[in-house]
């Protein structure tokens, strides 16, 4: 686009956003439309406009509540450090049910009037979007929007400070509606949860099917290294398995527990479907450009357009798991299930695809390797429309 039409362009969206924040979002039409995405109720913004007026929203509402929370990477690696220690301890891994639809608008409204540093046409504003949301039959807060995850920091911040200051609690995260707590295990631990419950904001609960609690670990205890290793605990956080196992004798450092970082066995499982959809598709469309695609976009690293914050980010095997061990099991396992996939000639599904791959085809597929993948951080470049035809076949 020329400069002058850039300039114009510009010039034209700053307007229209001035214009949805004096008249709240274009009142009285509804600025938001609703879509179901993962079997969930998402909401969006439709003009660029609002989008704007929403993120300048989002990032008063970000410095007028304090909330900055940690990132994934962050998180896991703190948990890895307190997992190391030798104490005893106790595991909660718990999660919040319908996080997003449990909050009750009034006690939004009334958390967000509070915060003095927020203007009141920013306040208004947020009222209006949570309005607008009531109207679609939305209920709690909106999911999808970039607004709705500062507006759940900031109810949530009254419960975080709570459970990092509770009585026998040692490291407590929470990322989104994930928790993790690692306590001394002098607790209670039906009195514990009943804390958790007690602390949440009004209208939240815990999701009982998804939760565990370990028992209570003991101190660290030394192995002989003739003996198969000691593991002490096993958690599945932010997509990451952590297994901590006691000490060999000959080990360099036998003051700290050995953790090892793995991909959580559920998204390994998600790979398994997925590669496996891409070879049954296949068999019907005989499209083996798709095939091999599809093959490479799991096994490697991409860049892919984040709408949210209009920027691109490194997606992929590496940059989605960017703390995996070298050598993790799960890497080589993905890597004999491919090769079982490109091989086998057995069942229905392998001797479909031995009639069909040829073995320069086979070759071509056998040339990537997800363990390679993620040790090269090797990088391919697939088009937007590529990345939607590739992804069409894991959406049922």
């Amino acid at each position: 686009m020329p400069t002058i039409a850039q300039e114009a362009h510009r010039t034209n969206l700053i307007l229209t956003s001035m214009l949805a924040a004096k008249t709240k979002f274009s009142a009285p039409s509804n600025p938001l439309t609703k879509f179901i995405l993962r079997k969930a109720v998402v909401f969006k913004l439709g003009k660029q406009g609002d989008q704007l007026v929403e993120r300048k929203l989002a990032r008063n509402l970000r410095l007028a509540s304090g909330v900055q929370p940690l990132g994934r990477s962050h998180i896991v690696e703190k948990l890895k450090i307190f997992l190391k220690e030798g104490v005893p301890y106790r595991i909660y891994r718990l999660d919040i049910r319908r996080f997003y639809e449990s909050f009750e608008k009034s006690a939004v409204i009334g958390e967000i009037g509070e915060l003095v540093r927020l203007s009141p046409h920013s306040k208004r504003l947020i009222e209006t979007l949570l309005a607008r949301h009531t109207d679609l039959g939305g209920v709690g807060v909106p999911r999808g929007l970039p607004i709705s995850a500062v507006l759940t920091e900031t109810m949530m911040r009254h419960f975080d400070s709570k459970m990092q200051n509770a009585q026998h609690v040692f490291f407590y995260s929470r990322y989104v509606d994930d928790i993790v707590v690692i306590t001394s295990g002098e607790e209670a631990r039906n009195e514990f949860l009943a804390q958790v419950k007690g602390s949440l904001p009004s209208g939240l609960k815990l999701n009982y099917e998804k939760y565990t609690v370990s028992s209570k670990i003991g101190p660290l205890v030394e192995v002989k290294d003739a003996q198969p290793k000691n593991t002490v605990a096993q958690i599945e956080y932010l997509g990451y398995k952590f297994t901590a196992s006691n000490p060999y004798k000959g080990s360099s450092d036998k003051s700290y527990r050995n953790v090892e970082i793995d991909i959580a066995d559920r998204k390994v499982k998600k790979y398994k479907l997925r590669l496996s959809r891409a070879f049954y598709e296949y068999t019907q469309t005989k499209d083996f450009s798709l095939l091999r695609d599809r093959v490479k976009y799991l096994s490697n690293n991409f860049s892919v357009f984040n709408i949210h914050i209009r920027k691109k980010k490194l997606a992929g095997i590496f940059h989605s798991y960017p703390l995996v061990q070298h050598g993790a099991r799960s890497l080589g396992e993905l890597d004999h299930y491919l090769r079982g996939l490109v091989l086998s000639s057995h069942g229905r599904l392998g001797k479909k695809l031995s009639a069909l791959l040829t073995g320069s085809m086979k070759r071509n597929l056998l040339a990537n390797s997800f363990v390679r993948g993620h040790a090269q951080k090797t990088f391919i470049y697939f088009t937007p429309d590529r990345i939607h035809t590739i992804k069409q076949c894991w959406k049922h």
